[in-house]
């Protein structure tokens, strides 16, 4: 009878089990901003792509970083076709948007 109380406590000291969380838009809007802040464009674009293939729909947060990324690294033309993507999603750009955009192609006329 002790026996069997204690390989029940064994198996109740043990962890419970949490499966790793699913990637959400938060998550990737922070490593869209993190890309940003780094200039790493190319890696920006990517995540987005990524988003995609993890079903989930980018937001406007999103998209500025990536618009952001591309000015960092005078990648404008990148920039201007996130622009187009953004349609392609259904994602209104904002002021942010707009502003970065327009500072990216600066210089570029």
């Amino acid at each position: 009878s002790s026996s069997s109380s204690s390989s029940s406590s064994s198996s109740s000291s043990s962890p419970p089990y949490f499966p790793p969380p699913l990637p959400d838009v938060v998550s990737y809007n922070t490593l869209l901003g993190s890309a940003a802040q780094r200039s790493s464009w190319q890696e920006a674009i990517h995540l987005l792509v990524q988003m995609s293939t993890d079903r989930l729909r980018p937001d406007v947060i999103g998209f500025n970083s990536v618009v952001d990324a591309c000015r960092r690294q005078s990648s404008w033309e990148s920039g201007l076709a996130l622009l187009e993507d953004m349609s392609v999603h259904r994602v209104s750009p904002d002021a942010i948007t707009i502003a970065t955009a327009m500072a990216a192609c600066k210089g570029h006329e």
